[in-house]
C-alpha cells in the first residue's frame, strides 16, 4: 500500500524542480475563478485584448 499523499511536501517539490529548470518563481494557486472571471470578462468587453482574439474566443472555460 502507498503512503498517503502529503500535499505540502509536493507543493514544495513542484517548486524546486521549477527552479531548478531555470524559473524564476514557481507558484501554486486555487483553481476557484469565480472573483476573477467577472473581471476578466470586463477587461475583454473594453477590447484591451488587442488583436489576442483568442483570449475573447477562450477567456471563458
Amino acid at each position: 500500500m502507498s503512503e498517503p499523499l502529503d500535499l505540502n511536501q509536493l507543493a514544495q517539490k513542484i517548486k524546486q524542480w521549477g527552479l531548478e529548470l531555470g524559473f524564476q518563481q514557481v507558484g501554486i494557486t486555487d483553481t476557484d475563478l469565480s472573483e476573477s472571471e467577472p473581471k476578466l470578462q470586463a477587461w475583454l468587453d473594453k477590447q484591451y485584448h488587442g488583436e489576442m482574439d483568442w483570449m475573447a474566443r477562450h477567456g471563458m472555460l
